[in-house]
């Protein structure tokens, strides 16, 4: 069921819609779905990063200190912590402009 025109209000849930460091912001059920979209590939590309790196570091226990194969799974590391950092970057950048857009439901009498 839709509810066109309903007022903005904060779910619990929410918070997994916005970047991590974004304060919430009431939303109506339309900018609550736009949100969604953009977050479930955020964080899915983030979790991907993360799961990677957790992977990585498994391998790098395996690796002699000092090893050529060693240093080239910590460049990896990095290379993956900065993927997930751009993404987060990219996410706060695309719901800041999208905010933007939107009238404040604090102006709604």
């Amino acid at each position: 069921r839709k509810l066109r025109g309903a007022r903005a209000c904060v779910l619990r849930s929410d918070a997994d819609l916005w970047p991590p460091g974004v304060p919430c912001i009431p939303l109506t059920p339309e900018q609550r779905a736009r949100l969604s979209k953009i977050a479930a590939y955020a964080r899915g590309k983030i979790n991907d990063c993360r799961a990677d790196i957790v992977e990585v570091r498994a391998k790098l226990a395996d690796r002699r200190e000092g090893s050529e194969g060693k240093a080239a799974l910590q460049r990896f590391i990095g290379e993956l912590q900065r993927e997930s950092d751009e993404v987060s970057r990219a996410w706060r950048e695309r719901v800041s402009r999208l905010c933007a857009g939107w009238t404040s439901p604090h102006a709604e009498k």
